[in-house]
């Protein structure tokens, strides 16, 4: 089983917002942090967390690139409980109702300090399918589906001026995971860009490139001047 890939869902369904048009940073900053706006960050948070399937993808984009501007962003610390959970869902090949009870805690534990982890959000929905709760599992899965085509909306990830802006290095992985492509190590292309080209093309695409900038915004004070090429969950290396 593919711990990373467990749903799969029509990403393509969903109407693309701002092809090829990069996140506006001081336009989400102004009015994520702003209480008389409708993007206003605590708000469109609690609508997320409560599982509000009426967020637009619009919405998504304040959301998820306004992250970037909450103390709770630290994207290159370790999450503990990721690692928790990756060793739960790789510990048994056909995980029962009790362990979706303790992946649902872990991962809860996740959302605190990852809230749009893709890998994260779609072990929660498998966890709210083994335990037959339909709703949740409807809930997360629209979560999944939109944090990945608000990803993908942020540019057409074919070219450096283009490319995906994400998060956090892991983001990048698990876009890549979840649409089924496998990767080669990545290729350094600046100082915020990383191309990432395919073992097997996808259509006439043999790669795509993706911006990490926001990532090191908040730098941990002992992180090394220079990291590991290549993407990295919690400090282990995805090939």
């Amino acid at each position: 089983m593919n711990i990373r890939r467990l749903i799969l869902f029509a990403a393509l369904s969903l109407p693309l917002i701002a092809l090829g048009q990069a996140p506006d940073n001081k336009a989400i900053e102004q009015a994520t942090l702003d209480r008389e706006s409708p993007y206003y960050y605590p708000a469109l948070m609690i609508r997320y967390i409560h599982g509000d399937t009426t967020l637009t993808l619009d919405e998504y984009r304040y959301l998820y690139y306004g992250f970037a501007y909450q103390p709770d962003y630290r994207p290159l610390e370790a999450v503990p409980a990721a690692d928790r959970l990756m060793n739960v869902m790789a510990a048994n090949a056909r995980p029962d109702s009790t362990d979706a009870i303790e992946i649902l805690r872990q991962a809860r534990e996740v959302m605190k300090r990852d809230p749009f982890s893709p890998t994260n959000i779609n072990f929660m929905t498998y966890a709210y399918g083994l335990l037959g709760d339909k709703e949740q599992a409807m809930y997360s899965a629209d979560r999944l589906r939109k944090v990945v085509e608000t990803i993908r909306g942020s540019g057409d990830g074919l070219t450096e001026k283009t490319a995906w802006h994400v998060l956090s290095f892991a983001h990048a992985a698990d876009i890549m995971a979840l649409m089924d492509l496998k990767t080669k190590k990545p290729i350094i292309v600046s100082s915020t860009v990383e191309y990432v080209p395919l073992l097997v093309r996808d259509g006439d695409v043999k790669g795509y490139y993706f911006n990490y900038g926001r990532a090191y915004w908040k730098k941990p004070d002992n992180l090394p001047e220079k990291r590991v090429d290549g993407f990295e969950i919690n400090g282990i290396k995805v090939k």
